[in-house]
């Protein structure tokens, strides 16, 4: 099960994982602002704006290429025309006869074209700086949805997910476009079963769940099963009572209905016993 990284309403949160979004104000198409529940997750970043800047980036480069073809190598008539048009934005103009007069106006338009080229640089690095630092933010996005997907099957408690992230950020990095298992040294990539391809995440939760078993639930629990009207009635305890992740999002996959009311029932049931 994949979560989205942000929602218009709370109602479509998945329950289990309501509690790692936050209601904020967001700019929209058009500009408009509008209140969406957004993931509270460490480096998470929003695709929209990661385009944003990957465009920024991308068009700022072709600019830059343009330039460095307009000021190479011209010898006709269409160079001297914009020599003298840049000698009219020098303000002194006594120095700019005595370089016309040491060298000619080559010196000059390569020193303005140099100034300019570095302004564009400049900025070029700032985006490209920019762009790949919100590109290993989505990747770090990625690598914990897939994380979380893989341990929910497994029975990933739902206060275990902050937990689940931020291990996971520790061994999965972006290597060469790809991302890669690394042991604690951040340098030595860790192996998979097959010992020739990296360990995947898959495998790593796996792992996980037998070294750290106090992420996930328990493979069965106590609690009742619900019988009666509009109840549990089949012998399979009831998922929310027992807390068992995996059983909830198969519910919510295969039976919304059943979902639905055996969360209404476990609610119920827990407000009695405190009642008592």
């Amino acid at each position: 099960m994949k979560i989205k990284f942000s929602y218009k309403t709370k109602d479509e949160i998945p329950e289990a994982f309501r509690e790692l979004f936050e209601e904020k104000e967001v700019t929209v198409a058009g500009g408009a602002k509008e209140k969406h529940w957004i993931l509270q997750c460490d480096g998470a970043v929003d695709r929209e704006r990661f385009k944003e800047f990957r465009d920024s980036a991308t068009r700022l480069q072709s600019e830059n290429t343009a330039l460095k073809e307009k000021y190479e190598g011209i010898e006709d008539p269409d160079r001297a025309r914009e020599l003298l048009s840049m000698l009219k934005d020098v303000k002194d103009t006594s120095e700019a006869a005595k370089i016309l007069k040491a060298g000619g106006i080559d010196p000059i338009i390569e020193t303005r074209t140099r100034a300019m080229k570095e302004a564009h640089q400049k900025a070029l690095d700032k985006l490209t700086g920019e762009r790949d630092s919100y590109l290993q933010r989505l990747n770090d996005l990625e690598i914990s949805q897939a994380a979380i997907a893989e341990a929910t099957k497994l029975g990933l408690k739902p206060g275990a997910v902050l937990d689940l992230t931020m291990r996971a950020k520790t061994v999965f990095k972006l290597h060469e476009g790809k991302v890669v298992a690394f042991k604690p040294d951040g340098k030595t990539i860790e192996y998979g079963e097959d010992g020739v391809t990296s360990m995947s995440i898959p495998e790593w939760v796996k792992g996980l769940s037998a070294t750290a078993p106090h992420l996930f639930e328990a493979n069965s629990g106590g609690g009742a099963s619900g019988g009666g009207a509009g109840g549990n009635t089949s012998n399979t305890p009831n998922p929310f009572l027992t807390e068992n992740v995996t059983e909830q999002m198969k519910l919510y996959k295969t039976d919304p209905a059943k979902y639905k009311r055996l969360e209404e029932q476990a609610r119920a049931e827990r407000q009695k016993e405190k009642a008592k």
